[in-house]
């Protein structure tokens, strides 16, 4: 047998091995890669489920709302001293702000937030805004004096009660979902917090058409007591 016969089996055995292990390298790749699918399509539809569960739901923790602090939205600081607000909050005054227009974003409403501030200081000379917390049409809180200082709105009257100013020129003479279930969730946090009296009363100054329609369907489901 001649050399060249001799070395035409050991290539071509080479070349099948060669091939065999090209062909390991794929099915070992597209095996990584149908793995790499399969976990993806596990954690996708877990997320999924998660997602489907959860939906609808955003607003039934009773420890989550929206609140944006005074560092947030940029406030100016208090122009003199104001006296202390006594805890637990009794009782809740609810008005409108007399804003010319609903806000659309949070920057924009905090912008409105500043201007209100600034009008309170300025003109009705204040030492800060006059709300204790300001809410908008999309169910954002608004810090203004917080649970630290009393409203002026009761001074004289009560110390331990709170304003707050719904940031809506209620064009449509209606109050949104959003606002109802996020006052909801905060003054149920605040009970939780002791912040707030379990029985507490509300006061409506302004509208009573639309505030007292927003009350109204707080009261229905206020379960720790009725307020009044």
């Amino acid at each position: 047998m001649s050399a060249s016969e001799l070395r035409r089996p050991i290539l071509g055995n080479n070349n099948r091995n060669q091939s065999y292990s090209v062909q390991d390298n794929i099915d070992n790749g597209q095996a990584s890669f149908l793995s790499k699918i399969c976990r993806c399509a596990e954690v996708g539809l877990v997320i999924g489920t998660y997602l489907l569960v959860t939906e609808g739901h955003e607003w039934k923790d009773s420890r989550v709302y929206n609140l944006t602090s005074r560092e947030l939205w940029k406030a100016h600081v208090a122009s003199s001293t104001m006296p202390k607000l006594k805890l637990p909050v009794q009782r809740v005054l609810f008005l409108q702000t007399n804003s010319s227009s609903s806000c659309d974003g949070k920057s924009h409403c905090a912008k409105l937030v500043q201007e209100l501030q600034c009008k309170h200081m300025n003109e009705w000379k204040l030492p800060d805004i006059i709300y204790n917390f300001v809410i908008t049409t999309d169910g954002t809180i608004f810090e203004g004096r917080g649970w630290n200082f009393q409203t002026d709105l009761s001074i004289g009257i009560s110390d331990n009660a709170i304003a707050i100013g719904f940031l809506d020129n209620f064009r449509f003479n209606s109050s949104t979902i959003k606002q109802i279930e996020s006052l909801k969730l905060f003054l149920n946090t605040s009970v939780l917090d002791r912040k707030l009296e379990r029985c507490v009363k509300t006061e409506i100054w302004g509208d009573r058409r639309i505030l007292g329609n927003i009350v109204k369907k707080i009261k229905e489901s206020w379960s720790r007591c009725d307020i009044t």
